[in-house]
Order: C-alpha cells, then structure tokens, then sequence
C-alpha cells in the first residue's frame, strides 16, 4: 500500500524539507497564505545541522518573518544527525551513523567538549539527557557484532562509563 508521502510524489527527504520549510515560514505556501491581514510572524530560533559549502556544520538558525538566517555556525567533521538541547542551554550533536564523534556546543557556536567513540563501535545519530542532568545516553553499535547498544556517558566529561 502506498504511503501518504508517495502519493503526493515526494520521496522521504522532500516531503522532510518541506515540512521543514513550512514549520520556520518558508515559501512552499506562503504565496497562497500571504494576505494583509496576517500577523507579523515572530521570530524563532532553533538549532539545526546542515552541510555548507567547505563542509557540515551545526548551529543556530533564526527565522524572522519569512526570512531565515544563521546566527551562529560551528565546523564539525561529518554530517550530524541528532541534536538535544541540555538543561542549561548547552547543546549536544552527535554524527549520523555510522560516526565517531559527539559534541557539546554553546548556541553561540562555541565548541565546549569533543568525545571520540571508542574504535570497535560507532554512533547511530541519536543522543538524549537523563532526566536529572547526570548522564548522557548515545544510541551505538558492536562494529564486530552488529549489535545495537546505549551508551551511558558522564555529562560533565561525556567520557563512557557504561
């Protein structure tokens, strides 16, 4: 049975950048929206990952009115896949899968801890914060074996401890 996203043409990734595009005011539907009586749209803010010309990248967007812009960007070594904010407004991305890497970043760009898998495993792109700030949750697999696992890693240091 076809899906939803396959009967109107798009495949995956079109029918997410439109989504996207529709949820920070892009113009899929603005012309067909756009009447004098609509409100000022307000400026948001939201952290993304995209790739730029000399490479990828992590940062801070900001949509004010239809128009979006980067307000900060920070060089990262492969695409980023999962982004969480952290309590105290730090950020954390980690690299699509299969990735070595995982960051902790301030929204103005400032990189403020790199942590390296180790060489036998690799990160799938997903990263999450405990509920009481102390730990930092990384999905991962058993490059050997193929296993899926969860990484348990300090939040203060991001090194492994389980």
């Amino acid at each position: 049975m076809p899906t939803a996203i396959k009967a109107m043409g798009l495949n995956r990734r079109q029918w997410l950048a439109r989504g996207a595009a529709l949820a920070v005011g892009g113009t899929a539907l603005q012309p067909a929206l756009a009447t004098a009586s609509m409100p000022a749209m307000p400026t948001t803010r939201f952290a993304a990952a995209w790739q730029a010309d000399a490479g990828y990248q992590v940062g801070l967007l900001e949509r004010s009115g239809p128009a979006l812009a980067v307000r900060a960007a920070l060089d990262v070594p492969t695409r980023a896949h999962g982004l969480w904010q952290e309590a105290g407004g730090t950020l954390l991305a980690v690299a699509r899968r299969p990735g070595d890497w995982l960051l902790r970043w301030q929204p103005d760009g400032r990189a403020l801890a790199w942590a390296w898998i180790e060489a036998d495993r690799a990160f799938n792109g997903h990263v999450i914060s405990s509920a009481d700030g102390r730990h930092v949750f990384t999905t991962e697999t058993d490059l050997e074996t193929g296993q899926g696992l969860i990484g348990v890693r300090d939040a203060t240091s991001l090194q492994k401890l389980a």
